[in-house]
């Protein structure tokens, strides 16, 4: 295979594994908060009224007394071009996240591609990220769209700052900051790249330039203060916390989820909701221990620094903001892997690499990577099921999590919108039941 041709057929494979995976994905109807973000949202109706999203929370469209924490206007202005583009459909809304989903893997690639020199490896990066079933509640949810469409522009704009440090071009140069501006403004998430910035840095022994991460502070300024404008508030806000060291607790219970459904993604569902930890708990204890692994093996890797500290860094980083240090509505969630899970798979593909180049050990590393691929590309098949019929999917989740008022609700609205009265009657009175146990 001739060098100049490689990168194109691993990118176009990155895309056919995509489409493989997620095809399904595409007849999934609108459920849970497509009916607010999309479906009954009068502020995505018409362009026009597009620079409103900027003033306001992405639950804006229900009403002036409904609050949110999130501030999100690219995303909402994406599902306003859909309503232009497609009309009400499900199947182009899917088709939209189905498309940034697959960019975020290429651009995936592309970066690993750079910053390592290694096509093979920066292929299986991307290609680990766009197969794994932990990244369906992001792509096959309507309104997790946010988490690929800002973990697209994320890694744009880390290309093109490293671009700029290596070629000092002018076109870079208003490259990053532009798509940091579309990343911030689309999920909060995006704060993390001025942190993984300064770690690309120490890790790859690059001199920090002042006049390149000028840019970025000023559009983290900028987000704050039209953030802080629009909703008054700079933190989240649920009703519901509980003491910090129980919600710490709370972190490590999810770490070790985090690792078994990367490494075993097997019971995904939505809806983890709020659980009582504490320090004392095995599966507490058991994250403890696994967070404290990743820290050695970082702390290992700062004599040799490169690939592997960056992107260890990366996995431990971009969890912090969902650590339930500031109250979060859930002590776990999967989409929220979506960008950690960059920097896990970049990891589990350099071991993949490693054993590779070991001459007695290639047929096994390239029958393992095919396993894993062919098993998770499966298993993601198989996740868009779960994510096709509204009435299915809030059952189903009842099932993992019989507490969930929010699910009953949903439910019931399901039932209205179908006209069976009786059943979205029991289905409201039983989410209030579950509301006076809850509280």
């Amino acid at each position: 295979m001739s060098k100049d041709r490689r990168p194109l057929l691993y990118a176009a494979a990155i895309v056919i594994l995509g489409i493989m995976a997620y095809r399904g994905s595409l007849f999934g109807k609108f459920l849970l908060d497509d009916l607010t973000l999309v479906v009954f949202n009068p502020h995505i109706r018409d362009l026009s009224g597009a620079a409103g999203l900027f003033s306001e929370n992405i639950g804006a469209g229900m009403g002036p007394d409904v609050s949110s924490s999130f501030y999100r206007p690219f995303q909402m202005l994406t599902y306003a071009l859909d309503l232009r583009v497609w009309g009400l459909s499900y199947i182009g809304c899917h088709f939209t996240n189905l498309l940034l989903h697959i960019s975020a893997a290429l651009g995936l690639y592309y970066f690993v591609r750079m910053i390592s020199g290694r096509d093979l490896l920066a292929f299986l990066s991307g290609a680990l990220f766009a197969v794994h079933p932990v990244n369906t509640e992001a792509v096959s949810y309507i309104s997790g769209r946010a988490d690929p469409l800002s973990a697209a522009f994320i890694l744009l704009c880390l290309i093109s700052y490293v671009k700029y440090l290596y070629t000092n071009k002018v076109v870079y140069y208003a490259l990053f900051p532009l798509c940091y501006i579309i990343a911030v403004f689309s999920r909060e998430s995006a704060l993390l790249v001025i942190p993984l910035v300064l770690l690309y840095h120490y890790s790859f022994r690059r001199r920090i330039s002042a006049a390149g991460l000028a840019p970025l502070v000023a559009v983290t300024g900028l987000y704050l203060v039209a953030r802080a404008c629009a909703l008054k508030s700079m933190l989240p806000h649920f009703s519901v916390s509980g003491p910090a060291l129980g919600r710490i607790a709370a972190f490590f219970a999810a770490f070790a989820e985090y690792i078994r459904i990367l490494f075993f993604p097997y019971g995904l569902h939505m809806e983890y909701g709020r659980k009582a930890f504490g320090f004392g708990d095995p599966l507490t204890l058991s994250g403890l221990a696994l967070f404290a692994v990743c820290v050695f093996f970082i702390l290992k890797k700062r004599a040799s620094r490169g690939l592997d500290l960056f992107c260890s860094g990366w996995f431990i980083i971009a969890l912090l903001p969902v650590s339930n240090i500031f109250p979060l509505n859930a002590y776990m969630a999967e989409h929220w892997l979506y960008l950690p899970s960059a920097g896990f798979f970049v990891l589990v593909s350099s071991a993949l690499f490693y054993i590779y180049r070991i001459e007695r050990t290639r047929l096994a590393a390239v029958a393992l990577a095919v396993v894993v691929l062919g098993s998770y590309t499966m298993a993601t098949i198989k996740q868009n099921r779960y994510w096709s019929e509204p009435e299915f999917f809030y059952k189903k989740t009842l099932e993992y999590s019989p507490g969930s008022a929010r699910m009953y609700t949903y439910l019931a609205v399901h039932y209205l919108m179908q006209n069976r009265q009786d059943d979205a009657e029991t289905m409201f009175r039983k989410a209030e039941e579950v509301k006076k146990i809850s509280y």
